[in-house]
């Protein structure tokens, strides 16, 4: 570690503070100017940096860019004094690992943000690493598309091939001989815009872009095709997304750490602003009251807007969770306009809800929704003005005879009609009249719109200057036709025999599901899933609870023979999936027969497998599955 500080007595504290670590030896390198920090760079390699911004030959954040030019692979840390604090945290901006005061230093800190500060480093130079892998990557792959000579084959009406020049004959891994008045061999060659696969003599295998078009050779109508060598650019797409899963896994890591490191202090500032507020710490006279409540007012914000971070970055990286399930989301919605009602209260604004009173299944994330609806509603009571109201409706539109639509709407400022379009961008805010209400980094909207995507659902938005805004998101609602819809169109689901079968996995104690579990039960539906056969197996979505667990519905159709096979596959499959015992979770598998009644035409057969199947569930999970809202 390179240390650069002119002051004797700060270079003696720094050491002595590193001097007593019991697993970490640093071995120091002390230079009290630049000109002597900038040679010993040149000479020696350093993992860190520890830089006072005033030497005796360079000052302020010039120091820094002087010394940032020549020490691109050292993390760096600035040290300050309590009035340098403002160019140490532009340094921070400018690409410092981070800064210290001198007089809050002790050694516990000091060791801490020199291991942070090397972990961060380390962590931008290998996402700057792969974005130049990427660079070199995209530039090679613009060469090969540029450089590539195309094969072309002349084949007549019946596929024999009449013409080929050298780059095909190379690219087929043939002699010209051997293709002339020979089969083709590929019949895909009619097709717009294939792909073929090559398989050399060798066993080497390639691919090309095949593309034909109508010609006339020799006096009789033939193909021309064009042949494009695509194995190269298959190849490095495949790295390419390789390279680009890591910078996402790293990025994603990256802000997990950052995060982390954030919410640490965070978790212990809001703890202890909260024992002074009660009272704990002694008597608190209401203007340290008021000061207090605005510090931790600005705690809770910038907790929310670092979860916000991590909730995008995992959304763009595809590794969000979302847990679907058949439910009835009539206490989620209660529970969270509950939950913000005394936030309107306080504003001065009437929260209520209009709409269905009893609400269809959905098949949603109930986590999810709340979510949803919880910053919806969040939004709508920062801009909507004391004694507007604010409204929470759900129903099911004509149109939209299978989605369920619920929506909020505010009787506020209103978004001009320009900016409508930019709202779900993520990082975007809209210019409102109420400025001062807007806190955030401008991701709320963008998360909740991705979230409904990935619940089978739409967001939209209507709004006009001065009257108000109306936010809606759909959802899909259950319905067993539209999930027995391919096995109803299969003849043996109105000839033979209808069965259920019904999956449940409850903890083997007395206790709810974890979060841990959830990798599990997932797993769990993907064994189910492939136990199933297409035409005559359908899974439908699954019931969640999380006091007793959760059930997976089967319905089947065939012979019993078959029902009882497709049991004892799916029961030996879970028997073998040692991860349910060892989590503590049990499961119970149960069969029973729907029968078959007669009926007269196919589409009264269908309806009657339908109302089977629903009366069943009926009976078996106790209104798991009612009737739908017609």
């Amino acid at each position: 570690m390179l240390l650069v500080e002119d002051n004797p007595a700060d270079a003696r504290l720094v050491r002595e503070m590193l001097a007593d670590t019991p697993r970490q030896a640093y071995a120091i390198a002390h230079a009290s100017s630049a000109a002597d920090a900038l040679q010993m760079l040149g000479r020696e390699t350093f993992d860190c940096m520890l830089l006072d911004l005033h030497l005796p030959d360079s000052r302020g954040i010039e120091t820094y860019w002087r010394f940032r030019l020549f020490s691109q692979d050292v993390a760096l840390l600035i040290l300050s004094g309590m009035e340098d604090e403002e160019k140490a945290t532009r340094a921070v901006r400018e690409g410092a690992q981070g800064y210290l005061v001198k007089g809050d230093l002790h050694g516990n800190l000091l060791r801490r943000e020199i291991s942070h500060a090397m972990e961060r480093h380390s962590l931008i130079r290998k996402t700057a690493s792969l974005n130049e892998q990427l660079t070199k990557h995209d530039e090679r792959l613009r060469r090969l598309i540029q450089q590539n000579a195309d094969g072309m084959v002349v084949v007549n009406h019946d596929g024999i091939v009449r013409f080929v020049n050298p780059a095909a004959a190379a690219l087929l891994g043939r002699d010209k001989n051997e293709l002339l008045n020979r089969p083709f061999g590929y019949s895909h060659y009619d097709v717009e815009t294939p792909e073929i696969e090559i398989v050399h003599h060798g066993g080497e295998k390639c691919y090309a872009a095949i593309h034909a078009v109508a010609i006339e050779w020799k006096q009789e109508q033939a193909t021309l095709l064009s042949l494009h060598d695509v194995t190269e650019r298959k190849r490095m797409l495949k790295e390419l997304e390789h390279a680009r899963d890591e910078q996402l896994r790293l990025k994603d890591q990256l802000l997990s750490s950052v995060s982390h490191e954030l919410r640490s202090p965070l978790a212990a500032i809001h703890q202890f602003l909260t024992i002074v507020l009660d009272g704990l710490a002694g008597e608190v006279n209401p203007d340290q009251r008021e000061y207090l409540g605005i510090a931790l007012r600005n705690v809770d914000q910038l907790g929310s807007l670092i979860s916000d971070l991590l909730e995008m970055t995992r959304l763009e990286a595809g590794t969000q969770q979302v847990d679907v399930c058949c439910t009835r989301i009539d206490d989620v919605l209660d529970g969270v306009i509950a939950g913000m009602a005394a936030e309107a209260e306080k504003a001065g604004i009437a929260l209520g809800r209009d709409g269905l009173t009893a609400i269809p299944r959905v098949v949603a994330d109930p986590a999810r929704v709340g979510q949803v609806l919880r910053n919806l509603l969040d939004n709508a009571i920062k801009f909507t003005p004391p004694g507007g109201t604010i409204t929470v409706r759900s129903d099911v539109e004509p149109a939209l005879r299978n989605e369920l639509c619920i929506s909020v709407a505010d009787t506020g400022c209103g978004i001009p009609e320009a900016e409508q379009a930019h709202v779900f961008e993520h990082l975007y805010q809209a210019s409102t009249e109420r400025r001062a209400s807007r806190q955030g980094l401008g991701l709320g909207l963008f998360i909740c719109q991705q979230l409904v995507r990935k619940q089978g659902g739409h967001m939209w938005l209507e709004s006009e200057v001065g009257s108000g805004s109306t936010f809606a998101f759909t959802l899909p609602v259950f319905s067993l036709e539209s999930e027995l819809s391919g096995l109803l169109k299969c003849a043996r689901a109105v000839q033979e025999r209808a069965g259920m079968l019904l999956v449940e996995v409850f903890p083997s104690s007395k206790r709810r599901l974890r979060r841990e579990d959830r990798r599990a039960l997932q797993e769990l539906r993907d064994v189910l899933e492939r136990a199933l056969v297409a035409e005559t197996d359908v899974l439908l979505p699954k019931i969640s609870h999380p006091d007793w667990g959760e059930c997976y519905p089967i319905v089947t159709v065939g012979s019993r023979a078959e029902q009882g096979a497709l049991e004892a596959r799916i029961r030996r499959q879970l028997d073998a999936m040692k991860e349910l015992e060892l989590l503590g979770l049990s499961f119970s598998l149960s069969a029973d027969e729907l029968g078959t009644e007669p009926a007269v035409g196919r589409a009264t057969a269908q309806a009657s497998v339908c109302q089977r199947v629903r009366s069943r569930l009926e009976a078996m999970l106790g209104d798991m599955c009612a009737e739908e809202v017609a």
